[in-house]
């Protein structure tokens, strides 16, 4: 049995077999970025300053959830 790639984790926390906590979760708003932009699958893109690799932010022009694909600090 195969599994589908876009349902395999790319976050390292979540591959390594623990779960985010709230002390990454805490992190990573402590170093958000107003001004950050992230890339998503479906579209351009978008402001987000607390999204990463692999996470899912929504999408105003499809109304729906996309995967972040590239960030730029």
């Amino acid at each position: 049995m195969t599994t589908h790639r876009g349902l395999a984790s790319t976050r390292k926390a979540l591959q390594a077999g623990r779960r985010p906590d709230a002390t990454d979760k805490a992190r990573r708003l402590a170093r958000a970025n107003p001004l950050r932009r992230v890339r998503l699958a479906c579209h351009g893109w978008v402001q987000d300053s607390v999204a990463s690799l692999g996470d899912h932010v929504w999408c105003e022009p499809c109304a729906d959830w996309a995967r972040v694909i590239d960030v730029v600090a």
